[in-house]
């Protein structure tokens, strides 16, 4: 399906989702909580989770020959042709579509990785995937550091009253589904701690995507992953429902935002 979707004739506010948001909490936290998002686009998405996504499937994946994530069943940007969206709104949407792709893309390959059983791997695959994924050590930490403790839980959650996920929540969830289990010591430690990363930053992507962009895509085909948190999301001809929802509730997920008071009037 390649034409767009006419949703309806009234003229679109600009930013028909940051007015949704304004009406809720004010100009300030929208504009400060919204801005902060597109810190995420070099930091997040370019910089760290697509580079590591695709190392990790051209280095590491053949090493461990770990089952294969094509990028076509996870990433899908087509959110832009819904008319009814402001332009900006639907570069929000194209964002939104890609890094929650990719990002539940890298956490597959994870589970891969999780479920595979390397009994059967040379030793000297083992070894050298070992070492290049010590390399992607820091650059995870940092992401963990960057990206998710500062940049989502202290600036955009915090302005725009968004959930965060803690790194003690989603290990306890881990350690409880014995994550990693029959690796040795060493290859578990790492996945766990790798997978605490992801998951929460897929967690947090989740609550941006819930509150900006909660709007399926076009293409429904039965061979594409999509996120879980998509099954609360609107159809194209509820614009207006999606409205209402955003300027009362904050967003379609059922992690509601906490009420908070507009900062000042600008």
């Amino acid at each position: 399906m390649t034409e767009s979707i006419q949703i309806t004739k009234e003229k679109s506010l600009i930013p028909t989702i940051a007015d949704c948001h304004i009406k809720r909490i004010g100009w300030t936290r929208t504009i400060l909580g919204g801005f902060s998002m597109y810190l995420s686009i070099p930091t997040w998405i370019i910089f760290h989770v697509t580079t590591v996504t695709f190392l990790y499937q051209k280095l590491l994946r053949p090493l461990l020959r770990t089952p294969e994530a094509n990028w076509s069943d996870f990433v899908i940007m087509d959110r832009h042709r819904i008319k009814g969206l402001a332009k900006m709104d639907q570069l929000n949407c194209l964002f939104c579509g890609y890094a929650n792709g990719i990002t539940t893309m890298l956490n597959v390959e994870l589970d891969h990785l999780h479920y595979s059983n390397l009994e059967n791997i040379p030793t000297i695959n083992k070894a050298v995937a070992l070492f290049l994924a010590l390399l992607f050590v820091p650059v995870t930490i940092l992401a963990d550091i960057l990206c998710i403790r500062i940049t989502y839980n202290s600036i955009i959650a915090y302005f725009l009253g968004m959930h965060t996920a803690e790194y003690g929540e989603v290990q306890e969830l881990l350690v409880k589904e014995e994550y990693g289990k029959g690796h040795n010591p060493y290859i578990r430690a790492l996945l766990v701690y790798t997978k605490n990363v992801y998951t929460r930053l897929s967690l947090s992507l989740e609550q941006i995507e819930s509150s900006w962009c909660p709007l399926f895509h076009f293409e429904q085909k039965n061979e594409i992953t999509y996120p879980k948190h998509h099954e609360k999301f609107l159809r194209h001809d509820q614009l207006n429902l999606m409205k209402e929802i955003l300027s009362t509730k904050g967003t379609v997920s059922d992690k509601v935002p906490e009420e908070c008071e507009p900062l000042f009037d600008l």
